[in-house]
């Protein structure tokens, strides 16, 4: 079994990563949508791992810069009650609907990917979740597996 630690996490962070250069001068609902994906993921099977919250922090840091570690736990808590109000599903079709049909559509769903195999799994709750946001956002079943695939062999290398 392949070695699950933060640093073998290093190049599937850098493939989930890359992809955010097409987000650079996104408008700020697109982007705010990009990280609640990546957060509902990570809570997709009722459990947010250490693993997903670092993977989850990294990509806000990314995206919002250093700054917003100061409220990272506020925004965590924001995403949090709205799926408590409106449900998960609920949730994840209104964030998807903000980039399907835009080229933030792939890296969404590549970032999702990544916290998801985070901590070095997918079950069955962030398998389900990641069909219903690949369909929200209009990726089509063999898409959707490729790009899983490639983020799951990107965790395989070997870190450099």
């Amino acid at each position: 079994m392949p070695d699950r630690s933060l640093d073998r996490l290093a190049p599937l962070a850098a493939l989930a990563l890359a992809s955010i250069d097409e987000v650079e001068g996104a408008e700020g609902q697109a982007v705010d949508a990009l990280l609640e994906a990546m957060f509902l993921l990570s809570i997709a099977d009722g459990d947010l791992a250490d693993e997903e919250l670092v993977q989850l922090a990294r990509g806000c840091r990314r995206l919002l810069g250093e700054a917003v570690d100061s409220d990272l736990e506020g925004l965590f808590s924001q995403w949090a009650a709205a799926v408590a109000d409106e449900g998960w599903e609920s949730r994840m079709r209104s964030t998807a609907a903000t980039v399907v049909g835009t080229p933030l559509a792939e890296p969404a769903f590549r970032l999702a990917v990544a916290v998801a195999l985070a901590d070095g799994r997918i079950v069955l709750d962030e398998a389900d979740g990641l069909d219903t946001m690949a369909q929200a956002l209009g990726i089509g079943p063999d898409a959707a597996s490729r790009i899983v695939q490639d983020v799951v062999r990107h965790l395989a290398s070997p870190a450099t």
